[in-house]
């Protein structure tokens, strides 16, 4: 009766040590790694889908030994422009971050944003070469304790108004005040002839609503349907010539990443292009249901010829707007950025021609036509 007592008790530890918060592998006691992560974006949004995707597959793939305990979103936790000190002060393990947030905290990435270029589609592509190849672009995320580890890929703009712009006109914006922040959106508003307006994203709606502005610039289609900004849009404008939305991605802090096992890392480094994957089918989808959603509202969508997408190139001017990012750079000591640039612009279009593709608008335009929408 002794020994079976013995028996007994050695299962029951057994099972034990088998709970919520540990486990067994060859006999040993296995820590679990519980991160918090934080996005100043809502949970609804293309960015976000992103992120929970990745945390999914991070405990999956890791069979429960890194997990996201505590998941945060809308800026409840790290303010969009505080990311960078949110994750160096560790007040949480991951964030969503964008270069867009602290343009001068991390001068050489902004500069390499060739807005207002042809296409973005290749963008993710030049991110990742660039990333792998410019030890500079790490080292200024790492003064903060950042170490990003996916990157989304880059995304269009379109233009969103209350009015109806005339494609044709040398000021298409002549006077109009439309949300744009940053550092190029407001010049591009400018050279169009509008008022740039800057305030919080979460304004955006009521003061388009109120007529304090009479359009929006430099964000992505998708928020017409998860911003809800397809509600109060008259005329949605590709003009063919768009605004990008790069260097946006998942980041750990440094010491909450080298706290992890190597078969974690290993696991990060595989997962790194899941994010981008599936925030590009999210994109696709909420963008076509935004422009679902102008139509349904009585608006229109506009797609500018070829020509006329050439004449606002023209004055949109996009050089002048690279131009002061690219000088903030090298006022930060950065002696190459003009070349790192004119690489990123390259990769772009190398990749352009080997894909070639219609524009988001271009694909609802024909399916719209075809009947299937």
């Amino acid at each position: 009766m002794r020994k079976i007592a013995v028996v007994l008790i050695a299962l029951l530890l057994l099972i034990a040590g088998t709970g919520c918060g540990g486990g067994t592998k060859n006999g040993n006691t296995e820590k679990v790694y519980k991160l918090r992560m934080t996005s100043s974006l809502s949970e609804s949004g293309v960015y976000s889908q992103g992120m929970k995707a990745w945390a999914d597959e991070l405990a999956k793939r890791t069979n429960g030994q890194v997990v996201v305990d505590q998941m945060t979103w809308s800026g409840t936790i790290v303010k969009a422009d505080n990311n960078l000190e949110g994750l160096r002060d560790r007040i949480v393990d991951v964030a969503f971050i964008s270069v867009t947030n602290h343009p001068t905290k991390t001068p050489l990435t902004n500069a390499l944003i060739p807005s207002f270029s042809n296409d973005f589609a290749g963008a993710g592509a030049a991110q990742k070469e660039l990333w792998n190849t410019v030890p500079e672009l790490k080292a200024e995320w790492a003064k903060y304790k950042v170490l990003p580890v996916a990157w989304f890929n880059g995304y269009g703009a379109n233009l969103y108004t209350d009015f109806a712009v005339d494609p044709n006109s040398s000021v298409p914006l002549a006077n109009q005040k439309l949300f744009a922040t940053g550092g190029q959106a407001p010049i591009f508003v400018k050279n169009l002839g509008g008022i740039p307006i800057s305030m919080p994203s979460s304004d955006i709606y009521v003061s388009m609503q109120k007529g304090t502005i009479n359009g929006i610039a430099g964000i992505a289609p998708f928020a017409l349907s998860t911003n809800k900004f397809g509600e109060i849009t008259k005329q949605v404008i590709d003009y063919r010539v768009t605004g990008s939305s790069m260097w946006q991605g998942i980041a750990f802090n440094q010491d909450a990443y080298n706290e992890l096992p190597d078969s974690a890392k290993q696991v990060i480094a595989e997962i790194a292009d899941i994010p981008a994957q599936v925030c590009d089918k999210a994109f696709y989808d909420s963008t076509m249901a935004g422009y679902k959603i102008v139509k349904q509202n009585g608006g229109t969508l506009v797609q500018l010829t070829p020509e006329q997408a050439a004449n606002w190139k023209k004055i949109i001017n996009p050089e002048a707007l690279w131009e002061s990012n690219i000088k903030a750079a090298e006022a930060a000591g950065y002696k190459n950025v003009r070349e790192l640039l004119a690489k990123e612009i390259q990769i772009m279009n190398d990749y352009d021609a080997k894909n070639p593709h219609k524009s988001l608008l271009d694909q609802y335009l024909e399916l719209e036509k075809a009947g299937k929408i």
